[in-house]
């Protein structure tokens, strides 16, 4: 991983230093070690310095951006740089996780007929058995969904705007889904 592409894409994304606090908040990161002041690429530095002096940090403020940004080409190959590669699953060459009580294929059966918040509920329960990164990447998925249906409730959003929020809350999902089963 190169921390100058990680820098320089998040300077690009993100160039508000309360955004900025918000992404390193959620990263589960003591935002009160970071200094957040400068241009934004100048601010990114020193956050991604500091974030390096923490086991998983880097990972965990990448996943933290891709909450925010989900699907961001450039962070997901930042962020696969920086996952443990994982040995191959000595279960029969499955993909699931064997602490989680609920199947991949089941989630996302779910997902399929539109139970977003069964499957978040599910999910809720199961997060004991996350990791950190991974709850809190639940937190944000589930705030998310939370807007999105007070959005909805108070009619502040268009029918088009809602079906495209509804759908890139949809594919973090499966991407989420993806990565605690791997």
């Amino acid at each position: 991983m190169n921390k100058r592409e990680l820098v320089n894409r998040l300077a690009e994304l993100i160039s508000n230093p309360e955004t900025a606090k918000m992404v390193v908040d959620f990263a589960g990161l003591s935002k009160e070690k970071f200094d957040f002041t400068g241009n934004p690429k100048s601010m990114w530095f020193k956050v991604v310095s500091e974030a390096d002096k923490h086991k998983d940090g880097l990972l965990q403020l990448v996943e933290s951006a891709l909450g925010e940004y989900e699907g961001d080409e450039v962070l997901v190959k930042i962020k696969n740089s920086l996952s443990p590669q994982k040995p191959p699953s000595s279960n029969g060459g499955g993909s699931e996780n064997n602490t989680l009580s609920v199947s991949a294929m089941k989630l996302k059966e779910l997902i399929a007929n539109r139970r977003i918040d069964a499957v978040l509920q599910i999910l809720v329960k199961e997060s004991p058995k996350l990791s950190s990164s991974a709850q809190n990447e639940l937190i944000l998925l589930n705030s998310r969904h939370a807007q999105m249906k007070s959005d909805e409730r108070k009619g502040v959003v268009s029918a088009a705007d809602l079906s495209i929020n509804e759908n890139k809350l949809v594919n973090a999902l499966l991407q989420f889904i993806d990565m605690i089963t791997e």
